[in-house]
């Protein structure tokens, strides 16, 4: 069994994990080819509100590439807000 820490992840797989990890996406909406890999090597478990992840998962998620804009530009923390703000107005 490959570890997790090591397993070479596709983009896919990645995006996948990054999803899992923020726990923001349904579990119908991920990919299944990357939730199998994830399970195979030990990333992600079975939680009672869909998939997690293990320590090792945790891990894995703490060491991914961030974007590189995130956290160097007062644009990027303003956007969301903004964006946020803009759709709670439009379902008013």
């Amino acid at each position: 069994m490959i570890n997790g820490l090591l397993a070479r992840l596709t983009e896919n797989e990645e995006v996948t994990l990054r999803r899992v990890a923020y726990g923001q996406s349904a579990v119908r909406t991920l990919r299944r080819p990357d939730l199998a890999r994830l399970h195979q090597v030990r990333l992600i478990e079975d939680g009672t509100n869909g998939p997690r992840l293990t320590v090792d998962g945790q891990l894995r998620f703490g060491i991914l590439p961030k974007a590189a804009s995130l956290g160097t530009s007062s644009f990027f923390d303003e956007t969301p807000r903004t964006t946020g703000r803009r759709a709670l107005n439009l379902r008013r």
